[in-house]
C-alpha cells in the first residue's frame, strides 16, 4: 500500500506599526547675563568700551526634523532712558558659529539645524559710551525655534 502524506500549511500575518512622534524641545540653561560695572578708568578716551558678560547662555535644541533659530531683542531701557539693542553683541559657538549684534527684528542664527541634540552657546558683549546716561539698562533676548 502506498500511502502518501500530504503536508498542510497555514499562514497568518501580523501588522506591526511604530509611531514616531515629532520631537522638538528647546531649553535655555541660563536666563540671566550681567555685565560688569564700568569704572571711570575703563574709559581711556572718547572711545566706546566693550564689556564681556559674566557668563554664557546655552540654547539646547532637541529635534528629529530640520529647524531654524532666530533671536531678537527690544532696545535696552532704564526708566525712561533707552539704548539701542545693537549695543548687545553675541558670538555663537558650540554646534553653531557666527557673531553680530542684536536687533529689534528677528535675525536667523541657525538656518538649517540638524536632527539630534544640538547646543548653541551665546557669549554676549555690551558696548557703552561716555555719551550714555547713567542707569541700569536691561533688555530681553527672545530666541524663536521653528521646526
Amino acid at each position: 500500500l502506498g500511502l502518501s502524506s500530504l503536508a498542510l500549511a497555514e499562514t497568518q500575518e501580523v501588522t506591526v506599526t511604530a509611531v514616531i512622534p515629532t520631537v522638538f524641545t528647546v531649553t535655555l540653561d541660563n536666563p540671566t547675563v550681567t555685565f560688569l560695572t564700568l569704572e571711570a578708568t575703563d574709559y581711556v578716551d572718547d572711545s566706546d568700551v566693550v564689556t564681556p558678560g559674566d557668563n554664557t547662555t546655552t540654547l539646547t535644541v532637541k529635534s528629529n526634523k530640520p529647524y531654524t533659530v532666530s533671536q531678537a531683542a527690544p532696545d535696552f531701557s532704564a526708566g525712561g532712558l533707552t539704548l539701542p539693542a545693537e549695543r548687545l553683541g553675541y558670538t555663537l559657538s558650540g554646534d553653531g558659529t557666527g557673531s553680530g549684534t542684536l536687533t529689534n527684528t528677528a535675525t536667523t542664527i541657525v538656518a538649517n539645524g540638524h536632527r539630534g541634540v544640538r547646543n548653541y552657546v551665546s557669549t554676549y558683549t555690551f558696548t557703552s559710551s561716555l555719551a550714555d546716561e547713567p542707569g541700569a539698562y536691561s533688555t530681553t533676548v527672545t530666541y524663536t525655534a521653528l521646526q
